[in-house]
């Protein structure tokens, strides 16, 4: 029947008893020692936390790399060279547009910078365009960066790939 035993332990990180349901509690024979399914659980569940802040780290450190090319030529003559290369490399016609700029954090030169890359790259991959605009400027003090192409929109089915998060992510922590 309903009759199930269960096992209660003092959870420290939780500071509370937690009850599972006896199938979590298989015993599992490591080592000739006994160790509970709870053990387990709650070794996955540091390994996860370890994960993510080593994630977390690796994407902070992604963030803060700045191309060469940036300290080489500033954001405009970067951004001009990489839709150059980046055209002559896939063929994808690319068009830049960009105005005057007030001297930029570098946190933000490399964020304008990576979001370019990243969605040429998919304008090239994924739109199937032939052509591709890059427009940087600013209005009333807000910086705009632009990028648009020719190709063959996404359908609302589709779903958003790791570039267009990292996008986001970028536009996100700037704000933006």
């Amino acid at each position: 029947g309903t009759d199930r035993r269960r096992y209660f332990h003092w959870d420290k990180a939780m500071g509370t008893v937690v009850s599972y349901p006896e199938e979590y509690f298989a015993v599992v024979q490591m080592n000739d020692h006994h160790f509970h399914y709870g053990y387990w659980i709650r070794a996955v569940a540091e390994i996860a936390k370890l994960l993510d802040n080593a994630l977390e780290e690796v994407r902070r450190s992604v963030y803060t790399l700045s191309p060469p090319a940036l300290s080489e030529l500033g954001l405009v003559g970067a951004l001009a060279r990489h839709c150059e290369t980046f055209a002559a490399a896939t063929g994808l016609k690319v068009i830049c547009e960009f105005s005057e700029l007030p001297a930029l954090r570098p946190k933000v030169e490399t964020a304008c910078y990576r979001i370019v890359q990243e969605a040429l790259a998919n304008s090239a991959r994924h739109a199937n365009a032939r052509r591709a605009w890059v427009q940087l400027g600013q209005d009333d003090g807000v910086l705009r960066l632009s990028i648009y192409d020719d190709g063959v929109a996404k359908t609302p089915t589709d779903r958003e790939g790791l570039g267009l998060l990292g996008i986001r992510e970028r536009a996100r922590l700037l704000d933006g």
